[in-house]
């Protein structure tokens, strides 16, 4: 009865806090509005001349076999940008948030091996992606920065689910069901490979050592691990060869030579640690007390997802610049390894004895959080009232027969904000954004005041 309570309350108490934070997270989507490219990815890529806006997904199919030739090869999380800037906003904002909690369930899925996430292993989970993503607004507010650095994230942990699965546990699924399920595992292999360039290299890296393991492990090679491996290699290679990867990394330096893969390797690692100097020692720390506890054959996954981390961090040494939002999937993948080495540290620990202390510390991380959210909601929110007023310019320019606006620059210093860093509008009104903007908004021109 008292296992049974146990659980109960346990779940009663993770339902809470997917509730909180989905909320939560909701809001934060309400209060960002389109920025930069949804402007422009709103509208075909199809077409060079009398671009017109998207309706429907076979228009979203046409752009994105031209955006494949002259733009980047990520056709994957465009197509979802380009068909959810189809819709109103609000339809963003709600499947943007199931995603990001579903985010959250899997990291401690592959983490713990179990389908009921545990409330504490969830709130780490949270936490950790939260304090530690250096920009929340470009990975997973920004419509078009969400879909490429948090559903891309996602796409590639659902992946990986059977291959984890056979690490925690034998799998008893028949023959004849695997060969059944083979063709669509390939294609969510290619999708997930199609995905995003340095998380993909990670899915790579990751998918090869869990393949090792569970043949190390079963002392038989796992032949129904060979469609997806080979669907995640055909999608990456298909992505990394698009003729617009070429021209977009040619036209910004390309791959360099063994010096500037020198120079890249010091930068990218000065900025790995700035960004993740806490979030590797916490891993560390709770690795040791494993060790202590001497479950150093349970960390398997928790090095797996460590490893993978790295190659998502370092094959970035091949790409001219490293955005701030890119920076979300090694966050995500770090973040899984300190849930792993969570778990296997306490994994049959009694906390009864530790109640108080939990009670401190959790205290102490949410009224910190509680902070850092209220920052949040403010800094969205007063970037949306901007926007508003921005539109309400735009619509009373309209109204008196006006082609031609004159607006304000939008930006902010919050890691909140998809307007970060510099305006949003260029002093020439001939280019992009300016242009993009004009034509969202049916106007000729729109000058930056």
């Amino acid at each position: 009865m008292g296992n049974r309570t146990k659980r109960v309350s346990s779940v009663i108490l993770l339902i809470l806090l997917v509730a909180i934070i989905g909320v939560q997270f909701y809001i934060l989507n309400t209060n960002t509005p389109y920025c930069r490219d949804d402007y422009s990815y709103s509208y075909t890529f199809a077409v060079k001349e009398n671009k017109f806006r998207i309706e429907n997904f076979r228009q979203v199919i046409d752009s994105q076999i031209n955006h494949y030739e002259v733009v980047n090869g990520r056709a994957v999380t465009h197509t979802l940008a380009q068909t959810f800037l189809m819709f109103d906003k609000s339809v963003f904002n709600a499947f943007n948030t199931i995603a990001f909690l579903l985010l959250l369930y899997l990291i401690v899925y592959h983490a713990r091996g179990k389908k009921t996430p545990s409330p504490t292993l969830f709130l780490t989970a949270f936490l950790s992606v939260w304090f530690f993503t250096p920009h929340i607004g470009k990975s997973y507010l920004w419509l078009t920065g969400a879909c490429n650095y948090l559903w891309g994230i996602l796409i590639i942990l659902l992946y990986l689910v059977p291959l984890t699965r056979a690490i925690h546990r034998k799998s008893n699924i028949s023959v004849q069901v695997l060969i059944i399920l083979s063709p669509l595992y390939f294609l969510l292999g290619l999708i997930a490979g199609f995905t995003n360039e340095n998380t993909a290299a990670a899915l790579l890296v990751i998918s090869t050592l869990l393949i090792a393991a569970i043949t190390y492990k079963r002392k038989k090679f796992p032949l129904w691990t060979l469609s997806g491996y080979t669907g995640s290699i055909c999608g990456f290679l298909l992505m990394l060869t698009s003729p617009g990867q070429s021209a977009r990394l040619d036209a910004n330096g390309g791959f360099g030579d063994i010096k500037v893969w020198i120079d890249r390797f010091l930068y990218i690692s000065d900025d790995f640690f700035k960004h993740h100097t806490v979030l590797l020692a916490l891993v560390l720390v709770f690795v040791i007390i494993a060790i202590i506890r001497k479950r150093v054959k349970s960390l398997l996954l928790t090095a797996v997802f460590f490893v993978g981390s790295l190659a998502s961090v370092y094959s970035m040494i091949l790409s001219p610049y490293f955005p701030l939002r890119v920076w979300s999937g090694p966050t995500v993948l770090l973040t899984v390894t300190l849930v792993s080495a969570v778990n296997t540290a306490f994994e049959g620990v009694d906390f009864k004895k530790f109640t108080a202390v939990s009670c401190v510390v959790f205290s102490l991380l949410g009224y910190v959080y509680a902070e850092d959210f209220k920052t949040a909601y403010n800094d969205t929110f007063e970037i949306k009232t901007k926007v508003d007023e921005r539109v309400e310019v735009i619509n009373d320019a309209k109204r008196k027969g006006e082609s031609e606006v004159t607006l304000k620059g939008i930006k902010s210093e919050s890691r909140f904000v998809p307007y970060v860093y510099f305006d949003d509008l260029n002093n020439n009104p001939d280019t992009w954004p300016n242009t993009a903007i004009a034509m969202y908004y049916g106007l000729d021109k729109v000058n930056k005041e």
